[in-house]
């Protein structure tokens, strides 16, 4: 039994088939679409990866405050607490304190933070009374501003309430 010739046409015989394979543009324009899903795929990872860290770093700061309150309405060491985002007075990290003010805190009970560098924050230091919880230096409202990403603000209220 002889097998079909696959290498020429029958119908045709002075023209050879085509040869399995691809051809050069073939494979060009499969190298050109693979890379640009690559670079598309880069930057939606940065992206993703740039906002999660922004919210993390937002979420710390609100929990830094939440337990400052909390630690001045339980009357934790008989003294407020405070949290302070000033960059020259604490550059790398958002410390929480214990004490009347910043300058004047019990540092051996800090509780610090490291800071993002993307993230900036233009507030200084809020202070909780104890017992009551409230930021008594924010008869208006205190605003903690955090830049990077997008903006937000962390609002203080003069009973203490934190909103974000």
């Amino acid at each position: 039994m002889k097998l079909p010739s696959t290498l020429v046409n029958k119908s045709l015989p002075c023209v050879a088939l085509r040869s399995g394979g691809f051809s050069l543009v073939e494979i060009l324009v499969v190298i050109a679409i693979l890379t640009a899903l690559a670079v598309m795929g880069v930057i939606v990872g940065l992206d993703t990866y740039s906002r999660q860290s922004f919210n993390s770093e937002l979420n710390d700061a609100v929990a830094l405050l939440q337990r400052a309150r909390s630690q001045s309405i339980n009357n934790i060491g008989g003294t407020p607490h405070g949290v302070c985002f000033d960059p020259t007075k604490c550059p790398d990290e958002n410390i929480l304190f214990k004490g009347a003010d910043f300058a004047t805190r019990d540092a051996n009970f800090d509780i610090k933070i490291e800071k993002s560098p993307a993230v900036g924050y233009s507030n200084s230091e809020v202070v909780f009374e104890q017992l009551s919880g409230r930021a008594l230096a924010c008869a208006m409202p205190c605003t903690v501003s955090m830049s990077g990403i997008r903006d937000v603000n962390i609002t203080i209220n003069y009973e203490g309430r934190i909103d974000y």
